[in-house]
């Protein structure tokens, strides 16, 4: 059973013809909140005993506030450059920039060599297999720094016990 603390309800509230969706909970708190996240998404958290019709007053109120700061958060963000899975194409892999490079080969496979990407393919590859081959070596890539970084980790604390 969910207890009435951690259920979120979901409602919105409307102002100038601009509906603003929120998620809200209650919590063990003693002043009601509200947060914009990056999102852009509104959450509030109120105390246990505050009523439904409390918590719409509340974001009603504080609706003007809600969209100056989405606003605020459009301004900082900048779009993303969407990266490019062909030849010529730059990956960024621990802080060093490798251009994309293709061979034929009879199997699939990916080196790094000096500041090159060599993926080797026995047919030409859609960006897509091209996406979804680094996206695993980085994954691959990823695993084997997390394992080195615990065992270092594990071997400092045992040090530093015995």
């Amino acid at each position: 059973m969910v207890s009435k603390v951690e259920e979120i309800k979901y409602d919105s509230v409307e102002f100038e013809g601009i509906a603003i969706a929120y998620s809200w909970c209650r919590s063990r708190r003693r002043t009601l909140g509200i947060t914009v996240r990056k999102d852009k998404s509104v959450s509030v958290r109120v105390p246990l005993r505050t009523a439904t019709k409390e918590v719409r007053a509340f974001v009603t109120n504080r609706v003007e506030w809600v969209l100056k700061v989405r606003k605020n958060l459009d301004k900082r963000q900048t779009p993303q450059q969407q990266q490019q899975y062909m030849r010529g194409a730059v990956i960024m892999f621990k802080g060093e920039a490798y251009r994309q490079e293709f061979t034929k080969g009879p199997q699939r496979s990916l080196q790094l060599h000096d500041d090159l990407l060599i993926l080797t393919f026995p047919e030409i590859p859609s960006e897509d297999t091209v996406r979804k081959m680094i996206t695993h070596w980085y994954r691959t890539q990823a695993v084997e720094i997390m394992k080195t970084s615990w065992t270092c980790t594990i071997v400092c604390v045992n040090a530093e016990i015995r």
